[in-house]
């Protein structure tokens, strides 16, 4: 399976900070994992996914075919869904249009606090090993 980052290149005039190295190590392995994240089922639950358990053989037929643990867009008479598979607990967290957009945004309001939560870890990580920038000492 190619992965997105397969092909790039990356060179690095300076070093990385070790808490940068370390998100970025977190979300290539969030990318590459086949089990759930927490995050994603409680954002979908609080989007108003609901929780469902296949049980015709059409429903069990379209959860066979979904990829586990991505959200999939679904077709059934008509009607689209958005199922996200739980393939260890055999069930589906299920919503509309409505749902899935809510859950759009807060899965985009988590990466802006989580990316701000990096942002200021990393200051204050350069503050602690050179100084307060505002210091005498480097005037």
């Amino acid at each position: 399976m190619l992965h997105a980052f397969d092909h790039m290149k990356i060179t690095l005039s300076k070093p990385l900070t070790p808490i940068i190295l370390a998100t970025v190590s977190i979300l290539i392995s969030a990318c590459a994992t086949d089990k759930p994240s927490p995050s994603t089922v409680s954002q979908l639950g609080a989007a108003g996914f609901r929780v469902r358990t296949p049980e015709t053989t059409k429903q069990k037929e379209i959860f066979a075919t979904l990829p586990a643990y991505k959200v999939e867009s679904v077709m059934v008479h008509g009607q689209k869904f958005y199922v996200y598979k739980d393939e260890a607990k055999g069930l589906a967290l299920v919503g509309h249009e409505a749902e899935y957009e809510r859950y759009r945004q807060l899965a985009h309001q988590d990466r802006m606090m989580a990316g701000h939560d990096v942002a200021m870890a990393s200051t204050h990580e350069t503050d602690s090993w050179y100084g307060v920038s505002s210091s005498s000492w480097w005037r």
